[in-house]
């Protein structure tokens, strides 16, 4: 016996995976738009990072933690140069994550996809699954650079010596 549930914030989401005697435990709790805390070990398989939840239980803040929460969110506004400006950047990396769900889907073949990308952990390299292979045409490297811009591809490597 198994549940499955994903946990989301501002930052991203994560699968949660309850199994036996902390399903039967904690299923009352995780339910749909519940603010949960968990604790738990993460894996990372063929479903990608999960949390195997040892406990979970509601969040409830008392009125001096959402007091003090929400001072900390002013304090970080304020020292911003611009309150919007973290939503504007994470909607244009949606936006353009779908554009190039629809260029690799219009590309098929055989090449990987690897994506150098900045984030707010650092730098990281990610290279997509078989479902997003591409034939790595010309067309291909022009919508890329229309999307990413001119400088953003790398060049093309050379096919490896047999």
């Amino acid at each position: 016996m198994m549940m499955f549930a994903t946990l989301d914030d501002l930052e991203g989401s994560i699968e949660l995976i309850f199994f036996g005697d902390q399903l039967v435990e904690y299923e009352h709790i995780a339910q749909v738009d519940q603010i949960v805390t968990v604790r738990g070990r993460v894996g990372n398989d063929d479903r990608g990072l999960t949390i195997k939840v040892q406990a979970c239980e509601l969040f409830t803040p008392s009125e001096e933690e959402v007091e003090t929460g929400a001072r900390r969110g002013r304090r970080r506004r304020q020292g911003a140069r611009g309150a919007d400006a973290r939503p504007r950047r994470v909607a244009a990396a949606a936006s353009i994550i779908d554009e190039l769900k629809h260029v690799f889907g219009n590309h098929t073949g055989e090449a990987d996809v690897v994506l150098a990308i900045t984030t707010s952990a650092g730098a990281r390299t990610l290279k997509l699954g078989s479902d997003f292979r591409v034939d790595p045409t010309p067309s291909l490297r022009a919508e890329l650079a229309k999307i990413l811009g001119p400088g953003a591809l790398a060049a093309p490597s050379a096919p490896a010596a047999v």
